[in-house]
C-alpha cells in the first residue's frame, strides 16, 4: 500500500471533523445568541417618503424619555424581529431583523456577468419586496390600528431623534444604543393568545379561554370593517391581552383590503379564525375540545347573526 493511499483516508476524516465541529460550533452560537448582532439590526432601507414618519411630538418625548429609562432585556425572538421587556414588564421593544432582509452577501460577491447578474438582480428585488411588505404592514398598523397593536411608537427609518436606551443580550452583554439610529417598536407588553390558553388549560378555565376569545373575535371584526385583516393563520401568536384589552402585537402580516368590509368576506376569515382555534383545541387539548368548540360556536353564532358549527380539520 503506497503512503498517500494511507493518507488519504485520514485526510478526509480530518475534514470530516473540521466540518463538524464547525456546524457544532455554529449551533452553540445560535443557542446562546438567537444570533443578535448589532449588525442584524441595522440596515440602511432605500428611502421611501411613506415610512418617514412624523417627529416625536413634545408630549412623546416625555413619555419616551421617561420609559427609556430603564433597561430593555432579551425576551425572545420571532421571525421578523428581537423583542426586549422593559424591567417594569410593561412594554417591549422590538428591532427588526435584518439578516433575511438584506441582499445575499454570497449572491452579490459573485462576479457580475450573466447569467449571475440576473440572480443578484433578482435577490435585490425579493429582498426589496420583504422589506416592503413588512414596513407596509406596520405602517397601517401605526397610521390606522394603532391602539388594537399596543404602539406607543414607531420609526421605520433612521431619524435625528436622539433616543438612548440600554439594551440587555440574550448572553447579558449590555448595548448602549440610540433607537433615533435604528428601527424600532415600542409597544405594550401583551399576554400571548397561544401562552393564555396553554395557562388557562392548566387551570383548567374554560371560562377565561373564551372570555379571551370572545375579545379576540370582537378585534377581529373591528379590524375587518375597516378592510384590515392578518394574512397570518397561526393567529394565536400574533395576538393577546393587555389588561382586558384585545391587542394584535404582531402586525407584520397586517394587510389592508377593502372588501374585506363586505359581510359575506368577513364572515368566511372570522370562520377560519374559529376554526383554526378549535382545531388547535383538538390537537393540544382533546380532552377538552368538543366544550370549547361549542362555546366558540356560540360565539361566532352571536356575531354573525346564524348558526354556526365550525367544522374541525377545515382549514386548520
Amino acid at each position: 500500500m503506497s503512503i498517500l493511499s494511507r493518507i488519504w483516508p485520514s485526510k478526509w476524516l480530518g475534514l470530516l471533523l473540521l466540518v463538524f465541529a464547525i456546524v457544532g460550533v455554529s449551533q452553540i452560537y445560535f443557542w446562546l445568541t438567537d444570533d443578535f448582532r448589532i449588525s442584524n439590526i441595522n440596515y440602511r432601507v432605500p428611502y421611501s417618503c411613506r415610512w418617514d414618519l412624523p417627529l416625536l411630538s413634545d408630549a412623546e418625548k416625555e413619555q419616551m424619555g421617561s420609559l427609556l429609562k430603564q433597561r430593555f432585556v432579551y425576551l425572545k425572538k420571532g421571525g421578523q424581529s428581537y423583542a426586549f421587556q422593559s424591567e417594569d414588564g410593561a412594554y417591549v421593544l422590538k428591532f427588526f431583523k435584518y439578516k433575511g432582509l438584506k441582499p445575499n452577501w454570497i449572491v452579490q460577491s459573485l462576479p457580475a456577468v450573466y447569467p449571475i447578474t440576473l440572480l443578484q438582480q433578482r435577490d435585490v428585488r425579493v429582498r426589496k419586496r420583504r422589506i416592503a411588505e413588512l414596513y407596509n404592514a406596520y405602517l397601517y398598523a401605526y397610521k390606522y390600528n394603532r391602539v388594537e397593536t399596543g404602539i406607543l411608537y414607531m420609526q421605520l427609518l433612521p431619524s435625528e431623534e436622539n433616543l438612548p436606551v440600554l439594551v440587555v443580550d440574550k448572553m447579558g452583554f449590555e448595548h448602549h444604543l440610540n433607537l433615533g439610529d435604528y428601527a424600532f417598536i415600542l409597544q405594550e407588553k401583551c399576554y400571548c393568545l397561544q401562552n393564555l390558553f396553554s395557562d388557562a388549560m392548566e387551570r383548567h378555565d374554560l371560562a377565561g379561554i373564551l372570555g379571551a376569545t370572545s375579545k379576540i373575535f370582537d378585534m377581529c371584526l373591528n379590524e375587518y370593517s375597516r378592510g384590515f385583516y392578518d394574512s397570518d393563520k397561526y393567529l394565536e401568536r400574533n395576538v393577546g391581552l393587555a389588561g382586558e384589552r384585545a391587542v394584535h402585537f404582531d402586525a407584520g402580516h397586517f394587510e389592508y383590503d377593502l372588501s374585506m368590509r363586505h359581510p359575506g368576506v368577513y364572515e368566511e376569515y372570522l370562520l377560519k379564525v374559529g376554526n383554526h382555534f378549535a382545531n388547535w383545541f383538538s390537537e393540544h387539548y382533546p380532552q377538552s375540545s368538543s366544550e370549547i368548540a361549542a362555546g366558540l360556536e356560540l360565539q361566532l353564532s352571536d356575531r354573525l347573526g346564524h348558526p354556526v358549527h365550525l367544522g374541525l380539520d377545515e382549514n386548520s
